[in-house]
């Protein structure tokens, strides 16, 4: 970050007439729908909005029969062979090639919807030109994603523990400006471990980045379902599962960051990688003692990193939490048979009846959906 900051005073303004932006799409297997990706991304308006198409593992010649009759002057693919069943080399390789003002990432089996990078260009050229854009995320069965949960009418200098933006996993549809990936000290994304891999990278932007707007246009990143061969689908060991979360704590600028960003963190880390998996697995069969040991181990670094974590979690995350991190009780599988029956209070209520007015409660959930859709807006192709 310091690095940066000095980058942000010393190496001038950004070119507003200049601004450019490289969308990455690694791919990992000549069967994904890479068409339709590509073709999200180069059908943008802006001549300055390019597709970068990384082949992992893959010949770049299989790539481009597929995409052949489509614009050349607006794509480049490139092969990178690393032999590693992770989707984080090609995503690093892809920053190292980028030379553009702006980087967003794409999976392969994903698009942004239409008007939505011209959207977000319109929006990186103005005054604030913000490190960070993130746009609206969506999903074709579940509909928008809130994540994150900014406060009602926010839109620019967005703070990390106020705005939720931690609720924001992996940095798809997130304009990034290129010097902040490649400052000294920023984290790549963590080679080797088959999933998770954005994590670290997802909270170091999101809790050390300077400056981060969050985008007033409807349109933005639409999340596919019909990709079936995800390098992210292996089923894998609780261990190597949250190997890359168990890594994170370790990590200098994690342990620099603020009390309440550390709160915040370790709440999301706990609520959407441990208690998830945990609650995946339980829908199988019962959590065995190797893989129920190796998440409580996480769980007992994430607690101990920041005790007040579970404050930001329902009763039943709470709950659930204190039975995983228990060496005595086996009522795991039962708390989370029930959680679809105690979903809808958990909405609503927390440990404390003050959280319903905490940023992180159903108040702040129940004023977006009313007014935020109001707040959003079209964007008109020039």
């Amino acid at each position: 970050m310091i690095a940066f900051d000095q980058y942000a005073r010393e190496n001038v303004h950004l070119s507003i007439a200049n601004l450019s932006l490289d969308v990455i799409i690694p791919v990992h297997n000549v069967e994904r729908p890479i068409r339709r990706s590509v073709l999200s991304v180069i059908s943008a308006k802006n001549p300055r909005i390019r597709a970068l198409v990384i082949a992992h593992n893959i010949p770049r010649e299989s790539i481009l029969r597929k995409l052949k009759d489509l614009d050349l002057e607006r794509l480049q693919v490139i092969e990178h062979r690393d032999g590693v069943f992770s989707p984080a080399g090609p995503k690093n390789a892809g920053i190292d090639a980028s030379s553009a003002t702006y980087i967003a990432f794409l999976d392969s089996d994903d698009e942004y919807e239409i008007g939505a990078l011209d959207a977000f260009c319109n929006e990186l050229q103005s005054a604030s030109s913000p490190d960070l854009l993130i746009g609206q995320l969506r999903g074709t069965s579940q509909g928008r994603i809130m994540a994150p949960l900014p406060r009602v009418r926010r839109f620019e200098n967005l703070d990390p523990v106020k705005d939720l933006l931690n609720n924001r996993t992996a940095p798809i549809g997130v304009m990034i400006r290129r010097e902040v990936l490649k400052s000294t000290g920023a984290p790549r994304f963590s080679e080797g471990y088959p999933i998770g891999e954005d994590i670290e990278l997802g909270l170091y932007l999101w809790n050390q980045t300077r400056s981060i707007s969050y985008s007033r246009y409807a349109s933005g990143y639409l999340v596919h379902e019909d990709g079936t061969d995800r390098v992210t689908g292996r089923t894998l060991s609780v261990e190597s599962a949250l190997a890359p979360v168990a890594r994170i704590v370790q990590m200098d600028w994690f342990k620099e960051l603020s009390p309440q960003q550390k709160t915040a963190a370790c709440a999301k880390l706990i609520k959407f990688q441990v208690l998830r998996l945990c609650h995946r697995l339980e829908s199988v069969g019962p959590i065995g003692p190797l893989d129920r040991e190796a998440a409580r181990n996480v769980l007992w670094l994430l607690l101990r990193m920041s005790p007040n974590a579970l404050g930001l979690l329902t009763p039943h995350e709470a709950r659930a939490a204190r039975v995983l991190g228990s060496t005595e009780n086996n009522e795991l599988g039962t708390i989370f048979r029930t959680s679809k029956i105690s979903s809808f209070l958990d909405k609503f209520l927390t440990h404390r009846v003050t959280h319903i007015f905490n940023p992180a409660g159903g108040l702040r959930v129940a004023i977006r959906l009313i007014f935020v859709p109001a707040t959003l807006k079209r964007f008109r192709q020039p």
